[in-house]
């Protein structure tokens, strides 16, 4: 028989969906290479309320933890580290996708006694994490799992349209309504459409009556990054998505009102075409200076 392989990962409107997609991509490797494999959503934040793991889940060999999730790491780090040791006890193989930096990241804080550890972001080196085994983990940006429709776009020439995509996972409603003021305040919107990602509720339906805002509802995976190819640049939270985008040549804003990455983020600014932002009235200048940029970084795939 072959290898057989759990996919555990949380995703919801609140934390965002991109943990599920990286699983959904993998998944699309393994049936080409024959592994089969079997999801489990949201299983983390079931294990976390009952307590129990399941019968369930040792039916496979190997499984892969998705667990970027700072919840977790900050109030509920023991129960994972009890889900990893009680799987490895039960002789199956651990690969965890862990997190960055200290308030998401498991191996910034402990070391656990996973098979393989994957960190997919850029600037991860070794010296900043605690590993157990002798140094068999992934580490940096080449790593992060891109759906193969990123592959086939990439190749495509597609223009660019004249519009502003914004998808912020799981940020409040709040935040889109303070952005979407600070944008029509400018002159921006005489010349770009704003397209946001995401179900307006009924006072967003009101508010907007404008043909340059645009909401869409959730997409599915391929029609997302087909708007992603075509934006002339997007604006997200500290996601997973802007990997995709720039790797399809779409600059980036990283909106981080809360300012809890900042040193990383200007650091990235010295090699990729982003721009951090943790103040909206700085929104606009830092538009006008992505858009005149010429795009020379190539993200490896």
């Amino acid at each position: 028989m072959g290898i057989k392989v759990g996919l555990l990962f949380d995703y919801s409107s609140k934390i965002g969906w991109g943990h599920r997609r990286r699983m959904e991509a993998l998944a699309g490797y393994m049936v080409k290479y024959g592994i089969t494999h079997t999801f489990y959503p949201n299983f983390f934040c079931r294990f976390i309320e009952i307590g129990e793991i399941g019968r369930e889940v040792l039916r496979e060999d190997i499984y892969i933890l998705d667990l970027s999730a700072e919840l977790y790491v900050r109030h509920f780090l023991s129960k994972i580290l009890f889900l990893i040791e009680y799987l490895k006890q039960n002789g199956k193989k651990v690969v965890l996708f862990d997190g960055l930096f200290k308030s998401d990241c498991i191996h910034k804080n402990v070391c656990t006694n996973s098979d393989l550890v994957i960190i997919p972001y850029f600037l991860a080196t070794p010296e900043e994490f605690f590993f157990f085994n002798g140094g068999s983990n992934l580490l940096g940006e080449e790593f992060f799992v891109y759906n193969p429709f990123v592959l086939t776009l990439k190749s495509k020439m597609i223009q660019k349209d004249d519009f502003i995509l914004v998808s912020l996972g799981g940020s409040r409603e709040k935040v889109s309504i303070d952005l979407i003021d600070t944008l029509i305040s400018s002159e921006l919107l005489s010349r770009l459409k704003l397209k946001i990602v995401g179900k307006p509720s009924f006072v967003l339906d009101l508010r907007y009556n404008s043909d340059n805002v645009e909401f869409l509802p959730v997409q599915d995976h391929k029609s997302f990054l087909l708007l992603l190819k075509r934006a002339k640049l997007l604006i997200t939270s500290t996601g997973l998505t802007k990997y995709e985008a720039l790797a399809l040549n779409t600059p980036v804003i990283v909106l981080d009102l809360k300012k809890r990455f900042k040193d990383y983020y200007k650091k990235l600014e010295t090699i990729l075409p982003m721009r951090y932002c943790n103040n909206l009235k700085d929104l606009p200048v830092l538009i006008e200076d992505l858009l005149s940029l010429q795009l020379t970084y190539e993200i490896p795939l």
